[in-house]
This record gives structure tokens, sequence and C-alpha cells, in this order.
């Protein structure tokens, strides 16, 4: 990226000017101000951890030592002795796990019904299709045998 001295003499001009922006920004004045800020919002912290430090703060800062034994009693809830109200949790039988089928053995075995049952179905099928037709005729028929009677009537 080649730049020419016309481009080149404006972005030392725009240095320039972010230059003096930040020496205005942080003059005597400024700095003074903004330093006393500082220390007030140090001194403020510091205060504050002396005064109280919440528990979580102190658990921050205590490390854990061997000799630790664990939280008071007091955080625990309390149970009665004996609950009442609750009922006792009953397990049923255990299932033996080496007599159940795997994931494949039941696939094997619901391929194996399928077959056993798929022309039986099949077999049904036609039956009742077989049945749907001969009403069907019976209906014609019937049709043709009211059709032919009010003929005579006429």
């Amino acid at each position: 990226m080649c730049l020419n001295e016309h481009e080149l003499a404006r972005l030392q001009q725009r240095l320039l000017q972010t230059e003096q922006m930040m020496e205005t920004i942080i003059s005597g004045k400024n700095k003074e101000k903004l330093l006393r800020h500082l220390r007030q919002i140090s001194e403020l912290m510091q205060d504050g951890r002396l005064e109280g430090a919440s528990p979580e703060m102190e658990a921050e800062e205590v490390p854990y030592f061997a000799g630790w034994e664990g939280y008071p009693e007091e955080t625990y809830p309390e149970y009665e002795d004996e609950p009442r109200h609750r009922t006792r949790c009953r397990l049923g039988p255990q299932v033996d796990t080496a007599s159940q089928l795997t994931a494949e053995a039941l696939a094997e075995r619901m391929e194996q019904e399928e077959e056993e049952v798929g022309p039986r179905k099949l077999e049904v099928l036609h039956e009742e299709e077989e049945e749907e037709e001969e009403e069907g005729e019976e209906e014609e028929e019937e049709g043709e045998e009211e059709g032919a009677g009010s003929d005579k009537g006429e």
C-alpha cells in the first residue's frame, strides 16, 4: 500500500490533532481531578473491605486448609427423626438383565412375527374385499329387481 505525499501529510496532521486532544483531556487540572477521583475510589474500596466484608468475599479470601472440618451443623436443614407423612419407597423385584433380550434380538423376533402375521393379514384383507364385492353384487341385484317390479306396475 503506497501513500502519496498528500495522503501522508493528511495522516500526520490527524495524528497531531489527536495528540493535542489527548493533552487537553489530560491537562494539568484534569489530570489532578482524575487522580483525586481515583484515590477516592480506591479509599472507598479499602474501607468497604475493612468495614463489612460479605461472606462471599471472605470465602474468596480465605484459603482452604487441611484442618477444615466442613460447614457448621446449623447450615444443614433439620429433619424429624421419623417422618410420618412420607411413604417408604417400595422396590419391585429386580429383573435379571441376562434374560432380557438385546435390541438386535428383539428386532429379529419382530421380523419373524411380521413374516408369520403378514400372510394372515393379507388373507383377512382378501376375505373382506370378497365380502364387500358380494354385498355390492347383492345390492345391485336387489336394485334391478325393484326396478323391474316397478315397470310391471305401470
